[in-house]
């Protein structure tokens, strides 16, 4: 699968693959790379759009990165199936990918 990727002078500043498993039953990992260290964050966001859980928060070395989702919310609840999205902010850019929980 090709991974979602934002161009910055001619470079790409940041790539974010498809989470594996997807669809999602226990747990999903979300993989990710940064072409320079930077400021990220890694949110989990319901069909509705309201943040269900972030992930990663804070100044990230540049290179490849692995997160593992317990598939709960920041408030420590398990998440009902369903569709949901994550997004990656770095750089000044936006990525987001789709996941399926199926329980």
């Amino acid at each position: 699968v090709e991974p979602n990727t934002s161009w910055v002078d001619g470079g790409a500043a940041a790539s974010l693959a498809q989470n594996q498993p997807n669809p999602a039953r226990a747990g999903t990992t979300i993989r990710f790379v940064l072409a320079f260290p930077e400021e990220a964050t890694l949110e989990i966001f319901d069909v509705s759009g309201r943040r269900v859980a972030t992930l990663v928060r804070g100044v990230l070395e540049q290179g490849p990165h692995q997160v593992t989702w317990d598939l709960t919310s920041d408030d420590g609840e398990r998440v009902a199936s369903g569709v949901y999205f994550y997004r990656l902010e770095a750089a000044d850019e936006r990525l987001t990918r789709k996941l399926i929980i199926a329980r």
